[in-house]
């Protein structure tokens, strides 16, 4: 037995999807460079558990802002929600496979995605940590709220301008004018959303951090 985080992921409104199978191949697509880039992460990597929900068995969140987001990132224009438990797991770990691995935190895991379902959330961490679950939960949700209604060429823009801090370089390689990135990094409050972003990083650690110093996770 051992006490680790589980996530299960759902793509929102998944039956509304004309193509499955360009959904399917997406999803593989996500799944394939989260588990490279984040392998570390993992006591058992992401993988499509049923349909449309994707599943996985972590060692530690420190890294999860940036995991979600390059799900959300690859898996455009499709919306998800995730769920995060941290609590016991006593079958098929020697496995290492998430469809196979169960216990608690499983169950625990699809009631919480029911009731965020229920709640039009896209966004529930429960572990056990009250409070950090509790300000980070609230402010992931509001996080993903203002990003989802963010068009593609303005998540770009905020993501280039993350990287090379100029908005010259980032006219140049999306072909606009530099008014038109100062103009659209204005419109989205792009220091707000920075901001957040970093706070949810700290947070997410700090979490990982407080657990850990009372549970044996390796």
């Amino acid at each position: 037995m051992k006490k680790l985080y589980v996530v299960i992921m759902d793509v929102i409104e998944s039956s509304k999807v004309k193509d499955r199978n360009q959904l399917t191949k997406q999803m593989g697509k996500a799944i394939l460079k989260v588990n490279e880039k984040y392998k570390d992460d993992c006591y058992s990597s992401f993988e499509i558990t049923k349909g449309d929900e994707i599943a996985a068995v972590l060692k530690t969140i420190k890294n999860f802002h940036d995991i979600i987001f390059l799900f959300k990132e690859i898996l455009l224009p499709e919306r998800i929600r995730t769920v995060i438990v941290f609590d016991e797991l006593n079958a098929g770990l020697d496995s290492k496979r998430s469809s196979v691995i169960d216990g608690p935190a499983f169950h625990s895991g699809n009631s919480l995605m029911l009731d965020v379902k229920k709640m039009q959330k896209t966004f529930a961490l429960k572990t056990g940590e009250k409070d950090w679950d509790s300000a980070i939960e609230s402010l992931m949700n509001m996080l993903l709220w203002q990003w989802d209604n963010f068009t593609v060429l303005q998540k770009k823009i905020i993501r280039l301008y993350q990287k090379e801090k100029n908005q010259r370089r980032v006219a140049e390689k999306i072909k606009r004018t530099q008014q038109q990135v100062q103009t659209t990094l204005e419109t989205c409050k792009w220091e707000l959303i920075d901001s957040a972003e970093l706070t949810l990083r700290d947070m997410f650690r700090i979490v990982d951090m407080n657990i850990k110093k009372t549970n044996s996770i390796r």
